[in-house]
């Protein structure tokens, strides 16, 4: 097999890597808002025998649906597109970073620590991207109901082109 098919089955592998965790589940769509006071982003062993590691996404729950194009979220919040998120509902966004998938975190960055992929992921760019305010992402996500939504794909932007 020559390198390029030998990376296609690569990438593959990693594509069902992905998605096997969320078979089943029904993801939700879900905007976020950026912050310029800074998001809470923490890192963490996916499971007891530290086979991955999860991103946590901590957010403020808008008090009113996002909307298609997420215009009513205030800086640092998420919400439903179709609704607020409530009360009984977690305020927490999990993202799995697969084995093998390369970061860095930045814990001397003025403001806190920054955790940066490399080479850059879009899947993750959410990390860097909502530290603006002008800058919204769409999860979509199902409820573990152990505490947190979990990302079954991220995309930034709304999805929807705004006027």
């Amino acid at each position: 097999m020559n390198r390029l098919g030998s990376f296609a089955v690569q990438i593959a592998a990693l594509a069902t890597m992905w998605t096997l965790p969320a078979l089943g589940q029904e993801s939700f769509r879900m905007i976020c808002r950026g912050s310029s006071q800074g998001i809470v982003v923490k890192i963490h062993a996916g499971d007891a025998s530290n086979s991955y590691q999860k991103l946590g996404l901590f957010f403020q729950k808008a008090p009113r649906a996002a909307g298609q194009n997420g215009r009513t979220l205030l800086p640092g919040t998420c919400a439903w597109v179709d609704r607020p998120i409530n009360a009984a509902e977690p305020d927490i966004i999990a993202h799995n970073i697969p084995p093998g998938l390369h970061y860095q975190v930045d814990f001397d960055r003025p403001g806190g620590n920054v955790i940066h992929f490399r080479p850059h992921n879009g899947a993750y760019g959410w990390v860097d991207d909502l530290h603006n305010p002008n800058k919204l992402w769409t999860f979509y996500v199902y409820n573990t109901r152990q505490g947190e939504l979990r990302v079954t794909q991220s995309i930034a932007g709304t999805g929807v082109l705004i006027d």
